[in-house]
C-alpha cells in the first residue's frame, strides 16, 4: 500500500517535471528574448495602504513599513508567504509540534494570532483564534505588493494586529491568466492556474509536499523511554485553494475564499518521536478547512463610504497525541474537532488623507469542540459548547501635514461582550530633516483577546484557565533615522522599546492557561534596500535585549526561548551577460545562538540560497532554485526539542501569463 502510495505520488512529481521541460523547449525554439519589465514597474509607484488605510508612501506610514513587490518575489524565488517573512527584519521562523510558528519581535503562538493577515485590506481571520493559515495552501501568484507593517496597530483593526500586520495586494494580470509550475526534491509540486474575462477573476491553487526523511536518535526523543524513529520534516500534501473576484477593480466587488490545510504531525505533543504504532487509533493528520466571502463597495468622492460584510467559516480536525504506549502516562490519544463561524461588518467614512473615521461590528458563533480520547480508562467523549461571542469597536483617524512635518494620530475603542472594554491609542510624528532625510517617533499600544478555546475547561485536553483570562496587552515606542529616495531605495535605522503584559502562559503541571506573562525588551533593526535597472539588494540586521522580565517560561536570562538573540539577512539580484534576460540572485541569513525553554543551547548557523531567472519571452519566466547551497544540518527550537529541517533542496518552476 504505501509503495502504491510512493510510486503515484513519484510520478505525478515527474509528471510536473515533463511539463515544465516541454514547455521550455518550446519557448526556447520559437521565441525571442525579452526586454527588462523595470520600466513598466517603475511606473507604477508603490504606495502602502494598509498601515493607515490611505495610499500612502512607505515613509509617511506611522510604523516601519517593508514592500516586497512582484519582481521581487520573481527575482528571489519566493513562493511561500512564510519564506518571505523569514527575511524581514525581526522575524523568525519557530517549530511547533506540527508546523513552523512565526516570531516577531519576541512574540509567538502555536499560531498566527499575534499578526493580523490581510488582502486587499480584507481580513484573512479564522473565527475565536483570530489567526491564519498561511503556509502551503496560500498561493502567491498574481500578487502585486506584499506591505509588511512593524507594530502594535491594534487602533485601527483591534486584535490581533498585535506586533504588526501583513497585507497582500492581489491584482488580475494584465492579459487573460497565468499559470505557474514548480517541481522540487522531497515529492513537492506546485500548480496555480488564474484566469480573467471581464471583471471575473479566478484562481486555483495546489500544493504537494512530503517533505524529506530525517532519522531522530533516542536522545532527541522526550518520551519515556526514549525511541529512535524515522520522520518526515513538514510533511504537507495535497493543501489546495480557491479564490476570486468580481468587481471592475479590486477597491469593489466580491471576493472569495477557501482553503484546505493538511500536515501531518511528526511529533506528539510534548515533542516525543512517533513510531508508526502510535498514530493510532484517531491517526496523526491536521485538517482544516477555512471559507471566506466578502463585498467591498464604495459611495463618494471627496467625502467617501465603504462598507466590507464578510462572512467566515472554520472547520478544524486535529488528533493529537499526549502519550504513547511506551510512557508511564500513556497512551493518551485525543481527536478534537471545532466548527465555527464568524459575521463582521466592517465601515469607513473616509475624507483621504485628513480624517478616517470607522468602525467594526463582530459575531462569533461557535459550534462546539468535539473532543474524544482513548487512555487506559478507555474510550471519551465529551461535547463543549462555548457562548456565542461579539465585539464592537469604533476607531478615528487624524492626519495633519505640513511641508516637513506630518502628524498621524489614531485611537480605536473595542467592547468584547466576555471582557469589557480596551483602549487603542497611536501617535507618530515623521519630521524632515533636510531632504531625503527623515526622523519618525511612533508609539502605539494593542491588545490581543483571549480565545475561548484557552478559557473553556476541558479536562479530557487538560486546557483551562482557573481565573477569567483577558486581554494581552502591548506598548511600544519606536524612533527611527532613515535616508529615503523612495520605496525602493533607502536606508532605515530604528531601535524600539517594547513592553508585554499579562501574556497568557499555559502551565502544563497545572493544566490551565493565566494572564502571567511579564517582561520587556529594547530592539534594534537596520535596514537598507537597492533597485536599479538590472541590480536588486537588500540586507537587515536585528537584535533584541530583555530588561526587567518576569520569571516566566518563555524567558531566560536575556533570551527569549526558541528565538536568536541577533540576526543577519541580505540578498544580493543581478542581471546576467547572457543571451537571455537573465538574473541571478543571492540570499543569506545569519542566526545567533537559540535556547530552548530546557536550557539546551541551539548554535549559531548561516543559511545560503541562490535562485536564477530566465526571462524567456516578455511573458514567461523560467526559475531554478538551490535552498540550503551548503547543506547544512541544521536544528530549530520551539515548544518541542530541537526540530531537524531540510538540508539542500533543489526547485524548478516555470511562469507563463497568456
Amino acid at each position: 500500500m504505501t509503495l502504491a502510495i510512493n510510486k503515484k505520488m513519484s510520478t505525478r512529481h515527474n509528471n510536473i517535471y515533463g511539463i515544465i521541460c516541454l514547455v521550455i523547449i518550446y519557448l526556447f525554439s520559437v521565441v525571442p528574448c525579452r526586454a527588462s519589465y523595470y520600466e513598466l514597474a517603475v511606473k507604477e509607484l508603490t504606495w502602502v495602504r494598509s498601515a493607515s488605510l490611505w495610499a500612502e508612501e512607505v515613509q509617511d506610514t506611522p510604523w516601519p513599513t517593508t514592500v516586497i513587490t512582484q519582481e521581487e518575489l520573481e527575482r528571489f524565488g519566493w513562493q511561500n508567504i512564510r519564506d518571505v517573512l523569514e527575511y524581514q527584519p525581526s522575524f523568525y521562523l519557530v517549530q511547533d509540534v506540527n508546523e513552523r510558528v512565526i516570531a516577531h519581535r519576541g512574540v509567538f503562538r502555536t499560531n498566527t494570532s499575534h499578526l493580523l493577515f490581510l488582502e486587499n485590506e480584507i481580513r484573512l481571520t479564522i473565527p475565536d483564534f483570530h489567526s491564519f493559515i498561511n503556509d502551503y495552501d496560500y498561493p502567491l501568484t498574481d500578487i502585486r505588493q506584499i506591505e509588511i507593517v512593524r507594530g502594535p496597530a491594534s487602533s485601527l483593526y483591534g486584535t490581533s494586529a498585535f506586533t504588526g500586520l501583513i497585507n497582500v495586494e492581489r491584482k488580475p494580470p494584465q492579459g487573460h491568466g497565468t499559470l505557474f509550475l514548480e517541481g522540487g526534491e522531497y515529492q513537492q509540486e506546485l500548480i496555480d492556474l488564474s484566469v480573467k474575462k471581464d471583471q471575473f477573476y479566478l484562481l486555483g491553487h495546489f500544493w504537494n509536499r512530503r517533505g524529506p526523511k530525517a532519522h531522530i536518535e533516542a536522545d532527541k526523543d522526550y518520551a519515556i523511554p526514549p525511541a529512535s524513529g524515522e520522520q518526515y520534516i513538514h510533511p504537507a500534501p495535497d493543501n489546495y485553494a480557491l479564490l476570486g473576484h468580481w468587481g471592475k477593480d479590486t477597491e469593489q466587488g466580491l471576493f472569495w475564499w477557501h482553503f484546505k490545510h493538511q500536515y501531518q504531525t511528526p511529533r506528539g505533543k510534548y515533542g516525543q518521536v512517533l513510531l508508526p504504532e502510535d498514530h493510532s487509533p484517531f491517526g496523526s493528520w491536521e485538517k482544516a478547512n477555512l471559507d471566506l466571502v466578502a463585498y467591498k463597495a464604495q459611495w463618494g468622492d471627496h467625502i467617501v463610504l465603504k462598507l466590507q460584510p464578510s462572512i467566515r467559516h472554520f472547520h478544524l480536525h486535529s488528533p493529537q497525541i499526549l502519550y504513547t504506549a511506551r510512557e508511564s502516562k500513556g497512551p493518551v490519544y485525543l481527536d478534537i474537532k471545532m466548527d465555527s463561524w464568524g459575521y463582521g461588518l466592517n465601515f469607513w467614512l473616509d475624507i483621504p488623507n485628513h480624517i478616517l473615521l470607522g468602525g467594526e461590528i463582530d459575531v462569533e458563533d461557535i459550534k462546539g469542540y468535539t473532543i474524544s480520547s482513548l487512555s487506559s480508562s478507555g474510550l471519551a467523549k465529551e461535547k463543549i459548547i462555548p457562548p456565542d461571542k461579539y465585539n464592537i469597536g469604533l476607531f478615528a483617524q487624524y492626519k495633519y501635514m505640513l511641508k516637513s512635518f506630518l502628524l498621524n494620530i489614531g485611537t480605536r475603542i473595542d467592547y468584547y461582550e466576555d471582557f469589557g472594554s480596551y483602549l487603542s491609542p497611536r501617535i507618530s510624528l515623521i519630521k524632515k530633516i533636510k531632504q531625503n532625510y527623515y526622523l519618525k517617533i511612533a508609539y502605539g499600544e494593542a491588545f490581543k483577546a483571549p480565545p475561548i478555546f484557552y478559557k473553556m475547561a476541558n479536562p479530557l485536553l487538560g486546557y483551562g484557565a482557573t481565573d477569567n483570562l483577558y486581554p494581552e496587552k502591548l506598548k511600544n515606542i519606536t524612533i527611527s533615522w532613515t535616508y529615503y529616495q523612495n520605496s525602493r531605495n533607502y536606508l532605515r535605522i530604528l531601535g524600539y522599546y517594547q513592553k508585554l503584559k499579562d501574556q497568557i502562559i499555559y502551565d502544563p503541571t497545572m493544566g490551565t492557561f493565566s494572564n502571567k506573562g511579564n517582561y520587556q525588551l529594547l530592539g534594534t533593526e537596520i535596514e537598507g534596500k537597492y533597485h536599479t535597472k538590472n541590480s536588486i539588494a537588500f540586507f537587515n540586521y536585528s537584535q533584541y535585549f530583555t530588561i526587567r522580565n518576569a520569571n516566566i517560561p518563555c524567558v531566560l536570562g536575556n533570551y527569549i526561548c526558541s528565538i536568536p538573540r541577533w540576526m543577519l539577512k541580505g540578498g544580493v539580484s543581478q542581471k546576467l551577460p547572457l543571451p537571455i534576460n537573465t538574473f541571478g540572485a543571492l540570499l543569506i541569513r545569519a542566526y545567533g545562538k537559540t535556547i530552548h525553554h530546557s536550557g539546551n543551547t541551539i548554535p549559531s548557523y548561516v543559511l545560503i540560497d541562490a535562485n536564477i531567472n530566465f526571462n524567456i519571452r516578455p511573458k514567461c519566466i523560467f526559475s531554478l532554485k538551490i535552498e540550503n547551497i551548503l547543506d547544512k544540518k541544521y536544528y530549530r527550537s520551539g515548544s518541542v526539542p530541537p526540530y531537524p529541517w531540510p538540508g539542500r533542496t533543489i526547485y524548478a518552476s516555470l511562469k507563463l501569463n497568456f
